[in-house]
């Protein structure tokens, strides 16, 4: 799922958005990023933060679906809506909308301005780990060209990291195929109670998703934690 949605608009060593309909100038006008999603594609929105705004310097905001729909949120005219769910709050603001979505002719991309289709065919568990994954590359690969378009990113590295993002199939499976030591690790704690995910930046957004996939698989009860939020009543 990685690799197919990688490899949909990676062509020759470098990306290419003109099937998802964003040209070099809508990347360059862009002033603001929301990010409007829910459950697993608003920690993917998380992850989305802390990357565009390193790579492209574009000031990002993440809003949970259900709340944004129910309140009455200031967007800027130039801002980009990157729907990983929700969409019509946007367009009723007439905000530029970009949406992220595995099912062609779903009635998000049919509304939406743009669209970015990632190949993850149907999702057969509830924990939604090819979807939240082939999300994760699709952000990726518009923080990157979004970094490329604005003149944020050099050549040399903007190549590196294109080069580092293909090699991410490979080491998923070799994840994949460490079971014997996944299944040691996972005894030593089966019988736990209660979990707490902690991570600083980056890490942060992935203890979010690592902590819900643990309540809906094993359904221990489990938290996710900023790593210096601990202390507030988590001790």
């Amino acid at each position: 799922a990685v690799a197919d949605t990688f490899h949909s608009v990676v062509k020759d060593g470098s990306i290419d958005l003109s099937a998802v309909g964003l040209t070099k100038e809508d990347i360059q006008s862009i002033s603001q990023i929301y990010i409007v999603a829910c459950g697993s594609a608003w920690h993917v929105g998380m992850v989305a933060q802390y990357v565009i705004e390193d790579l492209a310097k574009i000031p990002v905001r993440v809003e949970l679906a259900s709340e944004f729909r129910y309140r009455k949120p200031l967007l800027d005219k130039n801002g980009l809506v990157i729907l990983i769910s929700h969409l019509r709050e946007a367009k009723n603001r007439q905000v530029k909308t970009l949406a992220i979505v595995n099912v062609v002719g779903s009635s998000i991309a049919r509304e939406a301005d743009n669209v970015f289709y990632t190949l993850a065919g149907p999702e057969i568990s509830v924990a939604t780990t090819k979807a939240y994954s082939a999300q994760l590359i699709a952000i990726y690969t518009l923080a990157l060209q979004f970094a490329k378009e604005r003149n944020e990113i050099e050549m040399p590295e903007y190549e590196k990291l294109i080069k580092e993002l293909d090699t991410l199939p490979d080491k998923i499976q070799e994840v994949i195929d460490n079971q014997e030591e996944i299944q040691k690790f996972a005894a030593k704690q089966a019988a736990a109670k209660d979990v707490f995910f902690i991570g600083r930046g980056i890490d942060y957004a992935v203890s979010l998703e690592g902590s819900l996939k643990l309540k809906e698989i094993s359904y221990i009860h489990s938290e996710a934690y900023a790593a210096g939020e601990l202390k507030h009543g988590t001790i």
